[in-house]
């Protein structure tokens, strides 16, 4: 069994489509859908250092201003990018959103608490653990062509891999789900629409799809839910979906005083 670990975007050619089959699907997960970000984070070398890292993932709003997505896309140091523009087969990193706060849970999954904006749609976290058999769906950003759905089912778990950076404990849970580079962090749903898991691992070139359940604490979500102090950032670009906060107005300059020519 061949294990594909921290499936990070090589940003290859991808193109930006329209969306299709939104008629398909229920109010839960048409939610889901405009909740799901593709994201880009960086490492802050600048653009031609040999250095500079890049990973391209997915992530879903769980607040108006946390996004959750899996942790091996974490790179400290670095910015966070929203829906990155892509063009000629790259994405375009411009703009890059201001991230306050980063939370784990050790099975690779991170909290992102977001400053800045504000999210219009967000999942309901509830999260449970998958069961063997049971029908799931996500949606992701595979190579970071946006928005695509899949489904398919739980097969089943196994000890979570030696070389995995999660907890010795932890159970991976397997998924006949395809997966490709850019899908790392994308929220996996059962049937009636409950959080079951996110998406880490790809087995055996991509065919299945290996995640963790769930384990931040009550008192982690709290905490990110409680740092609900947005301020403007005048470099913040407009997201799809996403509130705004405004601009205060700078106060215009007083009118030079009137004199009478000689």
């Amino acid at each position: 069994m061949k294990f594909i670990k921290n499936i990070l975007l090589a940003f290859c050619l991808s193109v930006s489509l329209p969306m299709v089959g939104h008629d398909n699907f229920n109010n839960t997960q048409k939610n889901q859908q405009r909740a799901m970000y593709a994201i880009v984070m960086d490492n802050g070398k600048p653009k031609g250092d040999s250095d500079r890292e890049a990973a391209g993932c997915t992530a879903y709003a769980i607040s108006d201003h946390v996004l959750l997505t899996a942790e091996h896309c974490n790179l400290d140091g670095g910015s966070l990018y929203l829906n990155p523009e892509m063009r000629n087969g790259h994405a375009v990193l411009s703009n890059p959103i201001e991230v306050s706060e980063k939370i784990f849970d050790h099975q690779d999954h991170m909290l992102l608490v977001i400053h800045g904006i504000k999210f219009k749609y967000h999942i309901k976290y509830e999260p449970r653990v998958p069961v063997q058999g049971e029908h799931v769906y996500f949606f992701g950003n595979p190579s970071l062509i946006h928005d695509q759905y899949r489904e398919g089912y739980v097969t089943g778990s196994m000890e979570s891999p030696k070389d995995a950076d999660v907890d010795a404990s932890a159970t991976l849970f397997l998924f006949a789900l395809p997966v490709v580079g850019g899908d790392s962090g994308s929220s996996i749903f059962s049937a009636d629409g409950t959080l079951i898991a996110l998406c880490t691992f790809g087995i055996d070139d991509g065919q299945l799809m290996g995640g963790y359940a769930l384990a931040f604490t009550s008192e982690q979500i709290k905490h990110s839910e409680g740092k609900g102090n947005f301020k403007y950032l005048p470099d913040t670009r407009i997201v799809i979906n996403v509130i705004m906060p405004t601009a205060p107005k700078a106060p215009e300059p007083p009118l030079p005083p009137q004199t009478d020519q000689p």
